[in-house]
């Protein structure tokens, strides 16, 4: 599986990272989660697909913290086989699906108040980063429980967006 990448601008990462001086995690904890999958003895009839979704948004916190919350999702899908004309015969079968969301919380220096544009490029790049040990973790261990082979989730990196998109202001995670 190919990593995933979380690109950001010079600008957010130099926003994120003053914040991470400033700041320091003094909890992660699994606030929701839901698991589906296929009935056990059916037979799979070709090769599962894998998406992931991640999402970040900061919440109310006690004065002094920082705290986000992380939705992660993976869902596998069966893939669609091509008809005569070369379009999917039938849409695509979710086979299994992994849900979950972590509240981060973090301590930050006496005095320091983060601008909402530091609060945004922080939950956006490191707080998914360092939830996403947590999230990898549990994703193999349910999986697993579901009676699936263990699936190893790719690793996450955050990385500067290219120059010429680096004028978009929308962040991408994407799958390469």
């Amino acid at each position: 599986m190919n990593p995933i990448t979380i690109e950001q601008t010079q600008e957010e990462m130099a926003l994120a990272f003053h914040v991470h001086g400033n700041a320091a995690i003094s909890a992660v904890r699994l606030s929701r989660a839901k698991l589906a999958s296929r009935p056990l003895g059916e037979e799979l009839k070709g090769p599962i697909a894998i998406k992931f979704v991640i999402k970040s948004r900061s919440v109310d916190a006690p004065k002094g913290m920082l705290r986000v919350e992380v939705d992660f999702r993976m869902i596998g899908e069966l893939e669609a086989k091509p008809g005569a004309e070369g379009k999917p015969v039938k849409k695509r079968e979710t086979v299994v699906s992994v849900e979950c969301t972590y509240e981060v919380d973090y301590q930050l220096r006496e005095g320091f108040e983060p601008s909402a544009k530091e609060v945004k490029a922080f939950k956006d790049g490191n707080v998914i980063f360092n939830c996403w040990p947590y999230f990898r973790e549990y994703l193999q261990e349910s999986v697993q429980r579901m009676g699936f082979p263990a699936l190893t989730a790719p690793f996450l990196r955050v990385q500067p967006k290219p120059p010429k998109a680096e004028k978009k202001t929308e962040r991408k995670l994407t799958e390469r």
